[in-house]
Parts: structure tokens; sequence; C-alpha cells
């Protein structure tokens, strides 16, 4: 199955509901790289972040750690600085 999913950079959290919001909304992929899926509406006004890129990827379902990175930095445009953060190769 194939979902639209957003790579953001949360910039900042303002308090725990946002911090809440953030946790239960997203997966976390390295720094403030994080991954979701949905409305923007649905996540707590406090939470500050930026889009950094949208696709149209396969359910990752429970990746995580390189996994996850992996199929970012083969699926989402990033800056050099996130490919160093995620430590895709070429970089």
């Amino acid at each position: 199955m194939i979902f639209w999913v957003k790579l953001i950079a949360v910039k900042e959290t303002h308090g725990q509901e946002a911090r809440n919001s953030l946790n239960a909304n997203c997966t976390h992929v390295a720094g403030d790289l994080w991954l979701f899926e949905g409305d923007e509406e649905s996540l707590d006004p406090g939470l500050d972040f930026t889009i950094v890129d949208e696709q149209a990827i396969e359910s990752y379902g429970d990746d995580s750690g390189s996994n996850l990175k992996k199929m970012v930095c083969e699926t989402y445009f990033l800056t050099g600085e996130q490919r160093l953060l995620l430590g895709c190769s070429g970089t």
C-alpha cells in the first residue's frame, strides 16, 4: 500500500503537549527529522516545524534505526547537511 508521507524538520516544541503530539503522530528518523503522515492541523500548534519533502512511499511499518534512515536517504530530497546527519551514502 502506498502512503503520502512528509519528512519534517522540527525547529522547536513549545510545551509538553507539543512534544506529546509529535511523539504520538510522527516517527523519529534522526536529529530534528521526523516522518509524518496526515494533515498538519492534527499536530499541536506549539510544534514549530517545516516540511522538508513529501513522497508517496510504501509503508515503512516497524522500520527503525538504520533501515529507516536508509529509506529516507533513498526516497526524500535532502540537503547536504541532512544527508550527513543520516549517514547517507555518497555524501
